[in-house]
């Protein structure tokens, strides 16, 4: 148990901070499966939609995919060494897949 200022502290296994999501191993594959989900999911409605409402072609899905990378790799140095473990470099990879399958279909 810890205290500050005589208040018990709550011992938490993981915390979001600055967007990252850590735990209390330092593992951050909660962090880097959160991140793959958030673009999986926001990356395949999008090109659907911009396929099916604005007829896009695969350039404009290009300048799509390149506005999704980002919120996949925002802070990736502290994450890096996490994605020696093949478990987080699959998430990684099924997103590479789904957004090229949305880019070529």
């Amino acid at each position: 148990m810890y205290f500050l200022k005589n208040t018990r502290l709550e011992q938490i296994n993981k915390m979001k901070y600055l967007g990252i999501i850590i735990d209390n191993i330092l593992k951050l594959s909660e962090h880097i499966s959160n991140a793959a989900e958030n673009c999986t999911k926001g990356s395949h409605s999008s090109f659907k939609s911009a396929k099916l409402s604005w007829r896009l072609k695969n350039q404009a899905l290009k300048k799509i995919h390149g506005a999704v990378l980002p919120i996949l790799l925002y802070a990736a140095p502290p994450w890096i060494e996490a994605m020696k473990c093949a478990y987080n470099k699959s998430k990684f990879t099924f997103v590479h897949v789904v957004i090229q399958d949305a880019i070529c279909v």
